[in-house]
């Protein structure tokens, strides 16, 4: 990174491992990528993962940041992407923070310049009053979407209070969007299990809000198996869930065939579900799990899943005359 020889132009930031480059054919002029970024982030929140089939939420983080990135701010937070303002990174981070807590009505123009004027101190001449009334305008905007606003505080900050941070506006924005909706309280469920956060299910979904029966539990119980999470297994249980019901024969050929690819089990499933002949890779069925659990325990192990025998009956048919 050669900071000196850059001008008015701004080097890219080595903290990231990609980047995505927009050309629009201007040069040297900021923003030129914020409505791509818009549209980009619509199209991944929209997004569904297949296993487990979580939904893809996408989260816009605020550290510092200039006009650009208020317009930013402001785009993602219109589209319904939740944002999480980082206190104490500086200039527009700090201008947000700050005023989160003041009614927009009382977020004038006056305290924005007295705002720009401590953050944007070296800058600050160059902004025009057109451009201060439009910055008090998106601010005031910002502020009323308090349900997509999170700030985390400078005491907090570091690694788990950045993930708490992110997972916890997820949430904010999943309850605030339909808080009387099975399907939303399912999500944040899910999205709790994604983060692997017990403590946060407990806590801020397990509440009088909703009553949860069983059942409910089942498809985050399935993501929980599926993702490894032994903490949230334990967790359902405790809720009332009995194995015995949940575990069908379609539920547990269903966690069979979403074992992790890269694990032992999954690589033998696919080895028993492989057509000798053919080399084709039929779905996992329990008959495959029981050979792959005589492999691994010893062939005095009883099969747990004999192979359906199936039966022909011929058809007779009788015409009466």
């Amino acid at each position: 990174m050669d900071v000196g020889s850059q001008g008015a132009l701004c080097c890219l930031d080595n903290n990231h491992t990609h980047f995505i480059l927009v050309d629009d054919g201007t040069h040297g002029r900021y923003g030129v990528e914020i409505p791509l970024r818009t549209r980009l982030e619509k199209f991944i929140s929209e997004q569904t993962m297949h296993r487990g089939e979580t939904a893809i939420k996408t989260v816009c983080v605020v550290l510092e940041g200039g006009p650009g990135t208020l317009d930013t701010i402001y785009n993602s937070m219109c589209n319904n992407t939740p944002c999480v303002i980082v206190e104490g990174s500086g200039r527009v981070a700090d201008i947000i923070a700050q005023v989160v807590n003041i009614n927009s009505s009382r977020i004038t123009v006056s305290l924005i310049k007295e705002k720009l004027k401590n953050l944007f101190s070296e800058s600050y001449d160059n902004f025009t009053e057109g451009q201060i009334i439009m910055w008090t305008k998106k601010i005031q905007d910002i502020v009323r979407m308090e349900s997509l606003l999170t700030i985390l505080r400078e005491e907090k900050v570091g690694d788990q209070g950045m993930d708490v941070a992110i997972l916890q506006a997820l949430l904010k924005a999943s309850h605030n969007a339909d808080p009387n909706s099975q399907e939303n309280w399912d999500h944040q469920l899910k999205l709790a299990v994604s983060w692997n956060w017990p403590e946060i299910a407990e806590t801020q979904i397990f509440t009088e809000g909703w009553t949860w029966k069983p059942s409910d539990l089942y498809p985050s119980l399935t993501l929980s198996l599926i993702e490894d999470k032994p903490s949230f297994v334990r967790l359902f249980l405790e809720r009332g869930v009995s194995l015995a019901e949940y575990l069908s024969r379609d539920t547990l050929t269903y966690l069979y065939n979403n074992t992790e690819p890269s694990s032992l089990i999954h690589s033998k499933l696919v080895r028993q579900a492989t057509s000798k002949r053919s080399k084709e890779v039929s779905k996992i069925e329990l008959h495959h799990v029981s050979h792959v659990l005589q492999d691994l325990l010893g062939d005095l192990t009883e099969p747990l899943y004999p192979e359906a025998k199936h039966t022909h009956r011929v058809c007779q048919k009788s015409t009466s005359r």
